[in-house]
């Protein structure tokens, strides 16, 4: 399980498709090593065409919309990565977990609407 955090911090990341299955092919034999188990080894798989098919870049600015009040999302849809589905409405990027949406009703259509937050007054102290 990857937290919300950790995810945010990879969107921009590229997967090293042979390094990836190097490490994991390591941790697999270490866990059969260890515990004397067979286990059949799957390859790995760059889902980025799917999560994120028109491999747009994620801003460094995207703005988490999740804790908001009242959650109202609109723009067109970016990437999906796990629960952290990122769109983009008037040139900004936002992001939210869907994992906010369950229990709530919501509604799917064509129309944009513009989003407007208020800025936030962020203290040090």
């Amino acid at each position: 399980m990857i937290r919300t955090n950790t995810k945010l911090t990879l969107l921009n990341q590229k997967l090293n498709l042979e390094s990836a299955s190097h490490h994991i092919s390591e941790l697999v034999k270490r866990i059969q090593n260890t515990l004397q188990l067979s286990c059949l080894e799957e390859p790995v798989h760059d889902l980025d065409a799917i999560s994120n098919p028109n491999a747009v870049a994620i801003s460094k600015d995207i703005i988490d919309i999740s804790d908001s009040k009242p959650l109202i999302i609109s723009g067109k849809v970016i990437a999906l990565y796990g629960s952290i589905l990122v769109l983009e409405n008037n040139g900004l990027q936002y992001m939210v977990s869907l994992k906010k949406l369950i229990g709530h009703k919501i509604r799917i259509s064509n129309d944009i609407q513009s989003i407007n937050f208020e800025p936030k007054q962020i203290s040090l102290f």
